[in-house]
């Protein structure tokens, strides 16, 4: 499918310290940030600052379609319902309970140690993307809380909410997101000849007055306050992947991959 055809669908449906990365390591906390950050090391050999190859990647099927790598590009935003879901997949009705209209979808995302939040029943928004860029295939993916849908109120919360996101091979992001990434300095290089970039993550209504910034494999719990929202949200913050090969420039995007999971236990 071209991108072309999946606008018009989406229309339809409606090694070492990382001095230069300013996170607390333990003890006392600084007053503006999360109490500690979690380095998640296990799959590189324990390295403070390790180099990692981890990758993101959804598919969306559905209507005799599959937007991935490897199979169709395209951008698509429309409202479901979520009818169905397990730790990697999700199954999305285009339609609200009780109507007879719309599409089932089947939204898979797959990366490192990540396990998908979604409540069944909840009203979202998807906003994904796959296109070509120089160095390869790139992935954008977003799922939003919707407070209503065709009229009805969300049965699960009408409070804002990014219950997930993620990107492989890009840090793109529209001037309205909840969330912007940048690549930022990293730890010098973890491999011969490979550059390493951290990513700073900046979340509106974020607790936190500068950006969060993250080295390689690094995991970070921040709290959010969006606007309109009465309490803050915790997000799981994770960065898989950044760093410029051989050769290639800081910015490379082909070499940065990430995603942000929604982690309170309880909705209002």
């Amino acid at each position: 499918m071209t991108r072309v055809v999946w606008a018009v669908l989406g229309a339809a449906l409606l090694g070492s310290g990382c001095d230069a990365v300013p996170l607390p390591q333990g003890g006392e906390a600084d007053s503006h940030q999360p109490p500690e950050a979690v380095i998640d090391n296990s799959s590189t050999g324990g390295d403070a600052c390790p180099h990692t190859t981890d990758q993101f990647s959804f598919s969306l099927s559905g209507a005799g379609h599959l937007l991935a790598c490897g199979a169709e590009t395209g951008k698509v935003s429309f409202p479901a319902v979520v009818t169905a879901a397990d730790s990697t997949t999700l199954e999305l009705s285009t339609c609200p309970k009780g109507k007879k209209c719309g599409d089932t979808l089947q939204l898979l995302v797959v990366a490192q140690d990540l396990s998908v939040p979604l409540f069944v029943g909840a009203f979202v928004r998807v906003d994904a993307a796959v296109f070509n860029t120089g160095e390869g295939c790139a992935e954008q993916l977003m799922v939003q809380n919707l407070p209503t849908f065709n009229g009805l109120v969300n049965p699960v919360s009408s409070a804002p909410v990014l219950w997930l996101a993620g990107a492989e091979g890009t840090l793109a992001t529209s001037s309205d997101d909840l969330f912007h990434v940048d690549d930022v300095e990293g730890c010098g290089q973890s491999l011969p000849g490979y550059g390493d970039d951290a990513l700073a993550f900046t979340f509106a209504g974020s607790e936190v007055p500068r950006p969060l910034t993250l080295p390689m494999g690094a995991s970070y719990v921040t709290q959010v306050t969006y606007p309109g929202a009465a309490a803050a949200d915790a997000l799981l913050v994770r960065n898989l992947r950044s760093f410029h090969a051989p050769g290639a420039p800081p910015g490379d995007a082909r070499e940065f991959a990430y995603w942000i999971t929604h982690v309170t236990p309880e909705l209002p």
